[in-house]
């Protein structure tokens, strides 16, 4: 990830630091199951970082990846919900 994407990226966890999941589109998106997905542009097109929260509002981000249709891929959700289970069953 170059330095301007990389910035975009942590100004947008200092909003969900910030609004935790009450952050909503365009910065972040619930999908369901409890998985939420954080929104932004990269310097080459569209970036997901999919998370959850654990224990009042701490964010666990499960996978990230660069956007190449205008569908979120089924298998970035599943291997996030697969994350999640695993992160929970060790909890």
């Amino acid at each position: 990830m170059d330095i301007t994407t990389q910035r975009k990226f942590f100004y947008k966890i200092e909003l969900l630091e910030q609004f935790g999941n009450k952050l909503t589109e365009p910065h972040a998106k619930y999908l369901g199951d409890d998985i939420y997905e954080l929104r932004l542009e990269g310097t080459d097109g569209a970036i997901r970082a999919l998370y959850f929260f654990f224990v009042g509002n701490k964010i666990i981000f499960t996978n990230m990846f660069k956007k190449k249709t205008q569908k979120l891929p089924k298998k970035e959700i599943e291997l996030a919900k697969q994350r999640k289970s695993s992160y929970m069953e060790k909890r």
